[in-house]
């Protein structure tokens, strides 16, 4: 007991020599060896953290943002120091499927009603490949349905060729001539497909869903323009910006320089034959407050 009040003592006195943190010990306080029956759950650490400094663990450019200034309070302070219950949060991960609907399954042993083989039930679309992707398809809603074709054979190059989808939007394109037509129709191309044994189910989905989204794509564009004539201006950012109409009526300068009708009575300007000034100029105050009309 004598030997450990001498270390006790020993290590208060070392206590203000003792670094906050050491590089070899996981940033951590190290203790002495008398302290090893001491619960000690966390030592003290230096303040680097990443819930303490707004520029750790960041890149130099993303250190203007004040986003960390929004995390304040309680729960915050524990969920970005990661204390106590806050240590494993998120619970949910992005990449966890706890349904099951998300993942993709093998779809070799699924098949739809009206598919002939595995190469239509494998073409068939699990959701709307083409809604929002963001993709400029640069076609006309009412250009011939032949136009497509490019862009189709890119999402069901793994089970049709080139020439087979050719063929195929050839034989939608002897009903629907555009892809107007088939946006216009509906559902009608897919019930066409269930009662034709000439075009598959999956590629008739596939027609329909890029057709409509050409054509919601026609549309947005067709109304940009029409907006752009009559005056709102945009980016391709869709920021506005304000600009003048071209001015075609009149000279950009005067050709002649006319004085003001008004004239003011002073006998200096009468007496010394000087050019008539209007009264409503007052040219005698300070420069400084006749830069601009009011």
């Amino acid at each position: 007991q004598f030997l450990y009040f001498i270390g006790r003592a020993a290590c208060r006195m070392l206590r203000a020599s003792q670094p906050l943190h050491h590089r070899h010990y996981g940033n951590r306080t190290p203790h002495y060896a008398i302290r090893y029956w001491k619960r000690r759950w966390v030592h003290r650490m230096a303040m680097n953290g990443r819930g303490y400094s707004p520029t750790s663990g960041r890149y130099p450019e993303e250190y203007g943002h004040d986003a960390h200034m929004l995390r304040l309070g309680f729960d915050w302070k524990h969920r970005v120091q990661q204390k106590h219950l806050y240590k494993h949060w998120p619970w949910v991960s992005m990449n966890d499927d706890p349904i099951g609907d998300k993942l993709r399954k093998d779809t070799r042993a699924v098949r739809a009603f009206s598919c002939k083989d595995d190469r239509d039930a494998g073409c068939v679309p699990r959701f709307d490949l083409y809604a929002e992707s963001g993709r400029d398809y640069r076609i006309r809603a009412t250009l011939p349905l032949a136009v497509i074709t490019g862009v189709l054979h890119e999402n069901v190059a793994a089970h049709y060729s080139r020439e087979d989808c050719e063929r195929h939007v050839a034989t939608v394109a002897e009903r629907f001539a555009t892809p107007l037509a088939v946006q216009e129709a509906g559902d009608e191309v897919v019930a066409w497909a269930k009662k034709t044994a000439s075009l598959p189910y999956g590629l008739a989905v596939h027609v329909q869903m890029l057709c409509n989204d050409i054509v919601w794509q026609h549309k947005k564009k067709t109304y940009r323009d029409v907006q752009h004539r009559a005056g709102v201006l945009r980016t391709l950012e869709m920021e506005q910006y304000y600009a003048l109409p071209p001015i075609v009526s009149g000279p950009a300068m005067p050709v002649t320089l006319a004085q003001p009708v008004h004239k003011l009575h002073t006998p200096f300007r009468t007496m010394r034959q000087l050019p008539t000034i209007s009264p409503a100029y007052r040219i005698d105050q300070r420069s400084s407050t006749n830069k601009m009309p009011a």
